[in-house]
């Protein structure tokens, strides 16, 4: 349309100096008719205005060719250039350093956690972010070297004429402490890391498609490796990339296929002789390589997008399940990212009317990560949630940095004590005075508590007395199909007898 409109303009010039020509050559012949000065003031008059018409031509054409490149080749929102000039200097720069040698270098930038930005403090926080962004890195390299923006929170760097490899090291090492201090926007500190691939080319010695095939296989090796850091590429790490690739491609054919399936790991008494609920537990039994962690397919759906569509599906089974067992709890874990989105509490209501399953009897399981990025919005989502009768309950506790504060500030109904602290209570003092204590917390500020992880006699006799209102591991149960935890005929309490329990472990 803009090109259009330009060519437009130009036409209208050309008439109009077409027309202020024909002028003078008309008034030139009526003047040798017509013996006056008004007929030459008008030759005058025509003259300058085709000059004048002239100039504005030129000058519009010139402001119109920079508007087009500043459209065609630089980013809008950060004034930085876009994908297209970072391609065309890439290609220009290995074909440099074929010809005359040398080191340079191309780097992927990715933000960490970016969408949470969105979803946390709206669109407008995530530009400011990626403004922000691009000032840093951009005060970190030097003149010659070349940053732009490829799309939404993704840029790249081409450094030339690099001395060592250790160059690329020690500007990442820059750019990451500098994504250290916050970034404010309307009152707000945000905290937002960058994950880094690089690839180091000698002598133009690949194309551009693969310099930057390089860098990207690198940076998704940086965010595996826990973000917030640089990967250089090796040619391993193609591989180990693309197998991720594959089991993204497979999980996503499971879930639109119903290809995962539930486990329910029983939740007991203080004294092992009742079970009190149920905990859902998702598994993949891959058709090719067997059954998948979901330590490893759950980090894979959040990074994607899946695990939305995940979360809804186990919450909707696990209630549809457990709903035949009247009077059963049922816990159910929630990623921080799915706790994230706005429609999650909406979400959960539509669940339970769609199953018919009492809400009081819900548990959602949420970790510490859900507070960090937004704990003002986090608390929002579980006042909401408990409004509607939902219990919640956080997971792993005692394994993260600021779990005291969030008994204080956040409004739970149970903590439930890592496994960790647990394997080592039989033969550490130490460990189990820690379990004591945090039981003690807990039970203090009116939560209940749970001890995951009990896997012998000797664990579970030393937990006995000690004031904790559920014990969960594999002494009881090991996590069971739907079709066996049938065969436990749960009481309408909620409880049933340890010998019921039995029939579960035989089968």
């Amino acid at each position: 349309m803009q090109v259009r409109d330009r060519q437009h303009k130009r036409i209208v010039l050309l008439v109009g100096l077409i027309i202020a020509i024909s002028s003078i050559s008309l008034g030139r012949e009526l003047a040798g008719l017509i013996d006056g000065g008004f007929l030459n003031g008008l030759i005058s008059a025509g003259i300058v205005a085709m000059i004048a018409a002239v100039s504005i031509m030129f000058w519009r054409s010139s402001q119109d060719t920079k508007s087009y490149s500043d459209l065609v080749y630089y980013d809008e929102l950060t004034g930085l250039p876009n994908k297209r000039h970072f391609d065309q200097r890439l290609s220009q720069e290995l074909d440099r350093c074929k010809r005359h040698g040398g080191l340079m270098a191309t780097m992927y930038f990715d933000l960490d956690q970016f969408k949470a930005i969105n979803d946390c403090y709206g669109h407008s926080a995530g530009d400011a972010a990626i403004q922000q962004f691009g000032e840093r890195i951009k005060a970190e390299v030097r003149s010659e070297d070349v940053v732009a923006r490829l799309s939404g929170d993704e840029f790249a760097a081409l450094l030339t004429g690099m001395r060592t490899p250790s160059d690329i090291t020690i500007l990442a090492e820059r750019i990451i402490a500098s994504m250290r201090k916050p970034i404010h926007y309307n009152g707000k500190t945000i905290y937002v890391g960058v994950s880094i691939g690089g690839a180091i080319i000698e002598d133009g010695n690949i194309d551009a498609a693969e310099a930057m095939r390089q860098a990207d296989f690198a940076l998704l090796q940086a965010k595996n490796c826990g973000r917030n850091q640089l990967q250089l590429f090796d040619p391993e790490m193609a591989e180990t990339i693309n197998a991720k690739k594959r089991m993204e491609s497979d999980l996503r054919e499971a879930i639109d296929n119903d290809r995962l399936h539930l486990a329910y790991q029983p939740q007991v008494s203080q004294d092992g002789q009742s079970i009190l609920g149920v905990e859902a537990l998702v598994r993949w039994d891959h058709p090719k390589t067997g059954p998948i962690s979901p330590a490893i397919f759950i980090p894979i759906a959040e990074e994607t997008g899946l695990i939305d569509t995940l979360g809804e599906m186990i919450l909707r089974r696990a209630c549809l399940d457990i709903g035949e067992l009247e009077g059963t709890k049922l816990a159910v874990n929630v990623s921080p990212v799915q706790f994230r989105q706005e429609s999650f509490v909406d979400v959960v209501r539509d669940i339970l009317v769609e199953t018919d399953f009492p809400s009081h009897l819900l548990e959602l399981e949420i970790s510490e990560g859900i507070f960090i990025s937004d704990p003002e919005k986090a608390t929002k989502t579980i006042k909401k949630l408990r409004e509607l009768g939902v219990r919640i309950a956080l997971d792993d506790f005692g394994t993260g940095y600021a779990t005291l504060s969030y008994l204080r500030e956040f409004k739970l109904d149970r903590i439930k004590i890592d496994r960790s602290f647990v394997k080592d209570m039989e033969c550490s003092t130490d460990a189990q005075r820690l379990v004591a204590t945090m039981i003690e917390l807990g039970s203090g500020l009116g939560l209940s508590v749970t001890v995951e992880g009990v896997e012998t006699t000797e664990q579970r006799d030393l937990l006995f007395d000690s004031g904790c209102d559920a014990l969960q591991g594999f002494l009881f149960s090991k996590p069971v199909p739907m079709e066996e935890l049938r065969h436990l005929n749960l009481d309408t309490d909620g409880s049933v007898p340890v010998s019921t329990r039995k029939m579960a472990l035989a089968s």
